[in-house]
């Protein structure tokens, strides 16, 4: 949204999610096809919302696992993410978001214009962040060239795909360090 409407954005901070343009260029890695196969799972027909549920959300402690450090444990976070996740009408709206992102015939057609300008160069200046226990961070390190404007990377030490919630301390800190610069 940083390239459709900058105009609304005076300084933004990105985490652990790369410019669409790196994701489209890992889709064809295999580490990375592997990392992310939940992108592919959720694009079935009725098994992810099965599959989700089962045995007390057991998929989203899997997945919580797999992307956070080592160790890292935020038991209460989980039960608030599992609580929303039941709600009705959330997890089809969640599920809704990845399918969408693979298969183009669930794009908003009205949406055709913002999807052209997202592909324009950043202005915006940026701060992306990154874990660097995250395999994001080996796609965020070179995508410098999708940003015009004043734009740093940065990698949080022992931190995995939620560095926010990994080390909230260093994060907010570069956070506000960012955007109340000049």
């Amino acid at each position: 949204m940083l390239a459709a409407f900058p105009e609304l954005v005076s300084r933004a901070v990105v985490m652990a999610v790369p410019h669409p343009a790196q994701v489209a260029k890992s889709m064809l890695d295999a580490q990375h096809i592997q990392r992310s196969f939940h992108w592919w799972f959720f694009q079935l027909p009725d098994l992810p919302e099965k599959a989700i549920v089962e045995n007390d959300f057991a998929f989203i402690d899997y997945l919580w696992r797999y992307w956070t450090s080592p160790g890292h444990e935020d038991a209460a976070h989980l039960r608030h993410v599992k609580a929303m996740l039941a709600e009705p009408g959330v997890l089809a709206a969640t599920l809704g978001y990845y399918r969408a992102m693979l298969d183009p015939k669930k794009w908003d057609p009205r949406l055709h214009a913002v999807r052209q300008a997202m592909g324009r160069p950043i202005a915006v200046p940026t701060l992306a962040l990154c874990g660097s226990d995250d395999l994001r961070a080996e796609l965020m390190r070179d995508q410098a060239q999708y940003f015009c404007g004043q734009y740093r990377y940065q990698e949080v030490a022992g931190a995995g795909h939620f560095l926010h919630r990994e080390k909230p301390e260093e994060v907010t800190r570069l956070m506000l360090d960012w955007l109340g610069a000049p």
